[in-house]
């Protein structure tokens, strides 16, 4: 037979390939059934979430690292992102399904570190704040189950307690396991940066022109967003100090105390940025962006949060050997203090009224941790998730109380037990990292673990007054640097050790 006549013989499709041909087939036809019947069904939009939502998790699988610096940009203006959403598509059911992104953006990271340990085959170096935090998110899960003491806590209900107390704590076990680089290391920190520069010009206009501000949000129906979410709250409230009114800035994270708590973490981070700078331009940067995480905190006027970042960024000042150039720049500092008091109007007698313990809201602070202590004696094993806390407040649970404390509401909820292992575990997480800040040398290492844990001894002290952990992004983002920062020595042995053999 000649090569001629071989050539016309007609092509068989070999058996693989036609189990292709037909696997793509039924794909096509099965996307195509799916397809009509969202359409006829008017639930197109639906089935966009459920598309986004599976590129969502693809991409978090296939790009960790571009994941995590993500939730690094993202996570603290997570609820202005989903705002700007809503004003583009207004389902219901699609905005609920948008609000809980970070938390499945920490679920795949989770299991995909997971996935990782196991094809490397080596057993993980376990350290005794992991077991803190598992016997916590553990003690936590245990409480989904139990009913409560309150009538008409459903399994839903306590399901989403757990979710607010305790599910944010995973993304601690993703920073202790990612695969980083230096260069890693510095895209995460400087990832924070533009983030918290925005949110700071956006503070200071509403704080010179909140009118104009407040028709900024109403523009963007922040009124409806709210009332669809089933969520509470001013965007714009003002304190009462003397007869004085001072306007408490909420900025891009959309609420006064959340933006407290947003500048209470970066506080440190921007302290340590400034420490470890060397050229005169990134020192002068980054003491830019320090003196203005100051000036927003003062802003929000909430008094824990100031007390709380002040004793933070004290002791980030002794330990990152930062005194002199925080000396240098306290004269900024006090121009600035004074500036805001001219400009705000207050008073001598004011300032001594924010600092009274007979002020309104010190006092009911107070009278709630009053009746925290009475509940704990009643049922020190807890009256079950989601009866304390806004929480509680949100679900209209019969009964249910908001301790404005978030060591209280966990005891409350889950026992004093419970209560106890958080604290352990938050305060474990920032010796840990003040240690590991005073063994690593790389510049970002350092940034990074002089800012965990300057911020979480800020959360670890506001914890006592308020629920400082609520905000589940913020907090996620939080657990993923600590995880990061209690690893910083092995981390960057292990980079010493790679660049050596490749040198």
């Amino acid at each position: 037979m000649t090569a001629r006549q071989i050539s016309i013989v007609p092509a068989t499709a070999l058996p693989g390939q036609r189990s292709l041909g037909l696997f793509v087939a039924l794909v096509l036809a099965t996307s195509g059934l799916i397809l009509f019947m969202f359409s006829t069904g008017g639930m197109m939009v639906f089935l966009a979430g459920i598309v986004g939502a599976a590129a969502i998790a693809w991409a978090t699988w296939r790009w960790p690292i571009g994941a995590a610096i993500v939730l690094a940009a993202i996570g603290p203006i997570n609820r202005f992102v989903i705002l700007l959403i809503f004003n583009l598509i207004s389902s219901p059911l699609l905005m609920t399904a948008v609000r809980l992104w970070d938390d499945a953006l920490v679920s795949v990271l989770l299991l995909r570190v997971a996935h990782e340990a196991f094809c490397r085959r080596k057993a993980p170096h376990v350290m005794f704040l992991d077991l803190l935090v598992v016997f916590f998110i553990g003690l936590t899960a245990l409480y989904v189950f139990y009913p409560g003491t309150l009538d008409g806590n459903s399994l839903f209900n306590r399901f989403n307690g757990f979710r607010f107390d305790a599910l944010f704590l995973l993304a601690y076990f993703v920073g202790r396991g990612l695969n980083l680089k230096r260069r890693h290391v510095r895209w995460l920190v400087i990832a924070l940066v533009p983030t918290a520069t925005a949110v700071a010009v956006i503070a200071v206009f509403q704080w010179a022109l909140p009118a104009q501000s407040s028709a900024f949000f109403n523009l963007l129906n922040y009124d409806e967003f709210m009332r669809q979410l089933g969520a509470s709250g001013e965007l714009f409230r003002t304190r009462d100090l003397a007869g004085t009114e001072v306007p408490r800035v909420s900025s891009l994270v959309t609420g006064d105390l959340t933006l407290a708590y947003y500048q209470m973490f970066m506080i440190p981070f921007a302290a340590g940025l400034f420490f470890v700078a060397r050229r005169p331009l990134e020192q002068a940067g980054a003491a830019a962006l320090l003196l203005a995480m100051l000036a927003v905190v003062v802003l929000t006027v909430t008094r824990s949060a100031i007390i709380a970042s002040a004793v933070a960024l004290v002791v980030v000042t002794l330990v990152g050997r930062g005194t002199g150039k925080m000396t240098a720049i306290s004269g900024v500092v006090a121009a600035l203090a004074l500036g805001f008091l001219l400009a705000s109007g207050l008073t001598p007698t004011a300032l001594a009224g924010l600092a009274s313990p007979e002020e309104g809201s010190a006092q009911e602070h107070a009278s709630r941790i009053t009746t925290s202590v009475e509940l704990l004696e009643d049922e020190p094993l807890g009256r079950g998730l989601a009866t304390a806390g806004p929480l509680a407040q949100r679900e209209l649970l019969q009964g249910g109380f908001t301790n404005e404390s978030w060591y209280l509401q966990i005891a409350t909820e889950i026992g004093v037990a419970g209560a106890l292992l958080f604290a352990a575990a938050v305060f474990g997480t920032v010796v840990a990292a003040f240690i590991s800040s005073s063994r690593v040398r790389d510049p970002w290492l350092r940034t990074l673990t002089l800012g965990a844990a300057g911020s979480g001894l800020g959360f670890l002290m506001v914890g006592v007054v308020l629920h400082v952990w609520e905000f589940s992004s913020l907090s996620a983002l939080f657990w993923l640097l600590a995880g990061i920062a209690v690893r910083a020595p092995r981390l960057e042995a292990e980079w010493e050790a790679e660049e050596g053999l490749a040198a």
